[in-house]
């Protein structure tokens, strides 16, 4: 054997190499290992029942979890976006309690005229046009459309555009308002405290954090202390230590769908 030869068995035999292969080894061995349990992760993950966690499989129908009614006048595009789902758009429509204002909302009451120069993409989506020859323009009428006393509609004024180019959506007529079926999994707008939300097929248990049916059940405002200083005692209860829910359960537009009311979200104004 060579001297050069004996070199290189030495070098590969020498205790620095044999580290140097067990770093190698241990890696390799540490990936494999995290590609295993990563597959097994995700085989556990989808194989999952989807009674017992139905908002976690992503396979299955979000529509299986409920139908989310979205409401605009009836003059509105039908072709609108919901694929985006972030944001009110202009023109939609929020049912809340009376005493409630809201960011980037006009309250309706009444007959309301506004200043086109100060509104021109609510005119622009109520009139399908952007004629700027009008210098005022009439907001709809929705107080026959409001199901029970002491609850308000508001008009976006601010929010995302309706684009008016597209699929045309159907829809539900009702009085002055038009319904477009969502789904209430996809929906990503996050709505406000106390706001009324009209809904179908709702699995109530993985909704009721978020969403409490509009029975006139008794809360507690201990428990609940935000939705109670919006509802205050209109619809019951002393207001102070507790509240009662406003009673839509033989109200509803739309056969087989209820009204549910928003216990988390933004927090409104109070008139």
């Amino acid at each position: 054997m060579t001297e050069s030869h004996m070199e290189a068995d030495l070098d590969q035999n020498s205790p620095k190499s044999r580290v140097n292969k067990n770093h190698l080894q241990g890696f390799i061995v540490g990936v494999l290992l995290t590609i295993i349990l990563c597959a097994v992760g995700l085989f556990i993950y989808f194989s999952n029942d989807r009674n017992e966690h139905p908002e976690e499989n992503l396979m299955g129908s979000f529509l299986d979890l409920g139908i989310l009614y979205r409401a605009f006048p009836l003059s509105i595009y039908n072709e609108i976006d919901f694929s985006r789902n972030e944001d009110f758009y202009i023109g939609e429509l929020c049912l809340m309690p009376e005493r409630t204002a809201l960011r980037n909302s006009i309250r309706l009451e009444g007959d309301i005229t506004l200043p086109f120069n100060d509104h021109t993409f609510l005119f622009s989506v109520l009139y399908r046009t952007s004629k700027e020859t009008v210098k005022n323009f009439s907001l709809p009428n929705f107080d026959a459309d409001i199901p029970v006393e002491g609850l308000r509609y508001f008009i976006t004024n601010v929010g995302e555009y309706p684009s008016g180019t597209g699929e045309i959506l159907d829809y539900i007529a009702d009085g002055e308002i038009k319904y477009f079926e969502t789904s209430l999994y996809e929906t990503r707008v996050y709505f406000y405290t106390g706001q009324i939300l009209l809904a179908k097929d709702v699995d109530e248990s993985q909704f009721e954090r978020w969403l409490l049916p509009c029975d006139g059940r008794m809360l507690s405002m201990r428990d609940e202390p935000f939705l109670g200083l919006v509802l205050g005692n209109k619809y019951g209860g002393d207001g102070t230590s507790n509240y009662k829910l406003p009673d839509l359960s033989d109200v509803s537009p739309i056969e087989g769908a209820k009204y549910y009311i928003v216990r988390y979200g933004m927090y409104p104004t109070n008139d």
